[in-house]
């Protein structure tokens, strides 16, 4: 891949895909190259990396945990922002895909219900507040405060939740 400046001045990106051409003896006799613009794909996958970036740098700093899970009795953790440990006392890897533990284990026993049928009962494309309490790796419960909603799926199957969870003990 490299740059060109074309008479109006104009830089473009362009990657070069070659393909060697062989005569009947398998020997290489001449290289078939063809160039394609590949600048605004570029520019899309910068832009890309900027808004990862981004957003990590905006999640890490929230005093809180951002989430996205499966609309499951479970609440199977597909993404889960490093605030994880201060709220939880888990790492976020151990709520990935239910590693460790799930998010419901860490719901109260006695919140769990009512958390599931609030979050159910929500209207669709509606935002959903809930607060309930958790309990920590280290066993001390917490008061939380949560705001989501549900993302629909291709399938019923296929929905998901996603929100951000603060601690409102104090």
């Amino acid at each position: 891949e490299n740059s060109i400046i074309l008479s109006s001045g104009e830089e473009r990106r362009i990657e070069w895909r070659n393909t060697l051409l062989r005569d009947e003896h398998g020997l290489v006799n001449s290289i078939f190259s063809a160039g394609v613009d590949v600048t605004e794909l570029r520019q899309v996958l910068q832009a890309l990396t900027e808004s990862e970036r981004s957003k990590t740098v905006l999640l890490s700093n929230l005093p809180g945990m951002a989430y996205r899970c499966k609309f499951d009795e479970q609440w199977t953790m597909d993404f889960v922002s490093k605030g994880c440990k201060a709220l939880t006392g888990y790492d976020p890897e151990d709520l990935l895909g239910n590693r460790t533990i799930s998010f419901a284990d860490i719901i109260h026993p006695d919140d769990r219900f009512r958390v599931f049928q609030e979050i159910s009962d929500t209207p669709a494309l509606e935002a959903f507040t809930i607060e309930y309490r958790i309990c920590q790796s280290t066993g001390d419960v917490r008061w939380v405060w949560e705001r989501g909603n549900v993302v629909s799926g291709a399938r019923a199957e296929d929905a998901m939740v996603e929100g951000f969870i603060i601690d409102i003990t104090d």
